[in-house]
């Protein structure tokens, strides 16, 4: 019998915590799906999700500066809304048979060092995760779902599954909320009174046009913010600076809900 998919993943309390662990010898020789390309913990990169066989989403990955774009998965499932821990080294995402299987869809670990895969049990009360995002401290992850936000703990803890309440609901809104300044002056999401572009939202102000046929907003750094217009990966400082464009090489066919981490900076251990 097949061993159950949480338990197929010995390297992953190993090398869980990239910045500290990537050149052990438990991490050395192991499979290592961005070697030579990007390093967790140290570059900028982003992941992203783009359609493979059939339109099904498969996960990609590539420098925050552009260049090419490297395949993450190669399955017939479904892979959507990734979220990368702030050290850049695990991948939280979703997997389902086929788009269309909202009730199949299961929360996945991937250790980008190593490869090793870890597959979350059903929400105890079977609610769907819709998107996720990791603590501040990448120690647990805040899924949104159909019922509401639960919080994980991340490999390589035991699976743990709580509602988020109180302090951590609070926690738990800030990281699924994409903001924009540093500190944050509006959060950013689809406008209301302009459909099909991304707005800025000011606390007690009328919605603010920051993009016609933006999507897919997500946080890029301290200040800045970044989203899709077609198939163009765009970055917007909080400052008012210009848009830059992340010039990707071959990009694969409806790139959509990005995730980033940044580089590792002198003075941190990858945040």
């Amino acid at each position: 019998m097949a061993p159950h998919p949480a338990l197929r993943t010995s390297h992953f309390a190993v090398c869980a915590i990239v910045p500290l662990l990537i050149s052990t010898a438990a991490c050395r020789d192991t499979f290592y799906p961005l070697k030579n390309r990007i390093t967790p913990g140290t570059d900028a990169f982003v992941v992203f999700v783009a359609d493979g066989q059939a339109e099904a989403g498969e996960l990609w990955a590539g420098q925050a500066s552009g260049g090419p774009v490297f395949q993450l998965t190669y399955t017939l499932s479904d892979e959507d809304a990734p979220a990368l821990s702030p050290s850049g080294g695990v991948l939280a995402f979703i997997r389902a048979a086929a788009r269309t299987d909202s009730s199949g869809r299961r929360v996945w670990f991937m250790n980008l060092v190593t490869g090793n895969e870890r597959e979350m049990p059903v929400f105890p009360d079977s609610s769907i995760p819709l998107r996720m995002a990791f603590s501040a401290d990448g120690n647990a992850i805040y899924a949104a779902t159909t019922s509401g936000v639960w919080i994980l703990d991340a490999p390589p803890a035991p699976v743990l599954f709580r509602r988020a309440i109180g302090a951590d609901s609070i926690s738990a809104d800030s990281a699924l909320t994409v903001f924009i300044g540093e500190p944050a002056f509006a959060r950013i999401g689809p406008c209301i009174a302009k459909v099909g572009s991304l707005c800025a939202f000011p606390p007690g102000q009328a919605e603010a046009p920051l993009q016609e046929g933006g999507v897919d907003p997500v946080h890029w750094g301290a200040d800045s913010i970044g989203y899709f217009v077609g198939d163009r990966l765009l970055v917007r400082a909080g400052d008012g600076g210009r848009v830059r464009e992340v010039k990707w090489v071959r990009v694969p066919v409806n790139p959509r809900r990005a995730t980033f981490a940044p580089a590792a900076s002198p003075h941190s251990s990858g945040r």
